[in-house]
């Protein structure tokens, strides 16, 4: 089935995220900032969540945490926004009934945490596994046959012994 992919991967010593989107229609890379806002209030939101209901007494008011919800999707929503993910917005303009496949590269774990779901793209989300390198194989070296050959004049040889 098509469908347009988006992977993103950090890029080192900076900022910023690498995203590619492919789609039938197109393939294009983007160059987007890394939300180290958005990841405090996914923290902030995560520690209410987890005193909401993880606390047998009387935890934390429903309403705080769904406060708490608003904000980071909103937060969520602006970050998507950015102008920084046109070539990922052109793509879903030209491919409206196609799904979104999300790819997050092995240094992303944070981000897989993200509400993604909650994203007004009108199409199916399908997170899909990060490619993590495979473990290395061993290879077994190639090694040609051997044969010992005993020579010399013996009466008695004993192969057992």
């Amino acid at each position: 089935m098509a469908s347009i992919d988006l992977s993103l991967q950090p890029l080192p010593g900076m900022e910023e995220l690498a995203g590619l989107v492919v789609s039938p229609a197109s393939q294009a890379g983007f160059i987007a900032p890394f939300p180290s806002s958005l990841l405090e209030r996914h923290a902030a939101w995560r520690r209410r969540f987890v005193h909401h209901h993880g606390s047998g007494e009387a935890g934390l008011p429903a309403a705080v945490l769904e406060d708490y919800t608003a904000q980071l999707i909103r937060g969520l929503r602006h970050w998507f926004e950015h102008e920084r993910w046109q070539p990922l917005h052109r793509a879903l303009r030209q491919q409206p009934a196609l799904p979104l496949r999300l790819r997050l590269a092995p240094g992303l774990r944070q981000l897989e945490e993200l509400p993604w779901e909650t994203l007004p793209l009108d199409r199916p989300l399908w997170r899909l596994p990060p490619l993590d390198p495979p473990p290395p194989v061993a290879m077994a070296r190639a090694r040609r046959a051997r044969l010992l050959l005993v020579v010399g004049h013996v009466q008695v040889f004993d192969l057992l012994a």
